[in-house]
């Protein structure tokens, strides 16, 4: 078996269905959710900052 074939029980077959879409409300959840990580993202970036600035 050559190198770069992919293993195995990996390999898609023809005919399977593609995953399906999210739901509108699945969405809104992950834009929310991803949207509380950036805040959180932000204020641990700013009190890093803060602790950098305070020991130079």
């Amino acid at each position: 078996m050559p190198a770069q074939t992919a293993p195995r029980g990996t390999l898609d077959f023809p005919g399977t269905a593609p995953l399906p879409e999210p739901l509108p409300e699945e969405n809104v959840h992950v834009e929310q959710r991803l949207l509380g990580i950036r805040e959180l993202s932000n204020q641990a970036i700013g009190s890093i900052d803060d602790l950098l600035q305070h020991t130079v």
